[in-house]
């Protein structure tokens, strides 16, 4: 097993059985074997989820850079627009400020 042999369970078992009592022990060993195999349960489950979590966090990062360039084009669209209207307000000007001037 461990390199434990029968004689370290042994002892190990009494030194349990004096500390926990006769009453308590199977209790104790019953959540010891609980703990055991939620342990072992996470473990054989831990490498899908990286897996899982690698994707999403690959997917967020996608998104992130899309949405980047998303705004960039926006802001282009919008400054050319704005300078747009600037150039031809200048060539047009309204007919207000041409009677007044």
């Amino acid at each position: 097993m461990f390199g434990i042999g029968f004689q370290e369970l042994l002892l190990i078992f009494i030194i349990a059985l004096i500390f926990f009592g006769p009453s308590k022990l199977p209790q104790v060993a019953r959540a010891i074997g609980e703990g055991i195999r939620e342990f072992k349960k996470a473990m054989s489950e831990e490498p899908s989820k990286r897996i899982e979590e690698k994707s999403d966090l690959d997917d967020i990062s996608t998104n992130e850079d899309k949405k980047v360039e998303i705004s960039e084009e926006i802001k282009e669209e919008v400054l050319s627009a704005s300078s747009d209207d600037k150039n031809e307000a200048e060539k047009n000007p309204p007919e207000e400020i041409v009677r007044a001037g």
